[in-house]
């Protein structure tokens, strides 16, 4: 039996594919860890609530421009010098849609295909595995 090719991280459809297997099987925890392998991608972790101040829920800036906030719903921000543009809260089944649109144009800006096709792909052949 041969290899499958790798995942093409500017095909939307191979990219969101990956996204949506990692959703249903770990959640949005697995798709934060997923996000988190990727190069350009930068994760903040989330603060718990301590006495007079609130909680700060994990957030995960994918370039220098777009932020997912990990909060139930996810929220996605398009910020440029710290100003949101553009602030959406995600349907259960946009996560796959959106991070694949920022995975391609953050691949697409600091070209690195190669990497992001490693990632991609080892997370598609577990996930067929399971």
């Amino acid at each position: 039996m041969s290899e499958p090719p790798p995942v093409d991280p500017y095909d939307a459809g191979q990219v969101a594919a990956v996204v949506e297997g990692t959703t249903l099987l770990m959640g949005t925890d697995g798709v934060l860890d997923l996000l988190a392998r990727l190069p350009g991608v930068r994760v903040v972790a989330g603060e718990p609530r301590r006495r007079f101040h609130p909680a700060v829920p994990g957030a995960v800036w994918v370039g220098t421009e777009h932020l997912l906030t990990m909060t139930d719903p996810l929220v996605h921000e398009h910020r440029v010098g710290g100003v949101a543009l553009r602030r959406a809260t995600l349907a259960p089944g946009e996560l796959a849609t959106v991070v694949a649109g920022l995975v391609i144009s953050l691949t697409r800006a600091q070209g690195s295909q190669a990497e992001t096709a490693a990632v991609l792909t080892a997370a598609r052949d577990v996930l067929g595995r399971l």
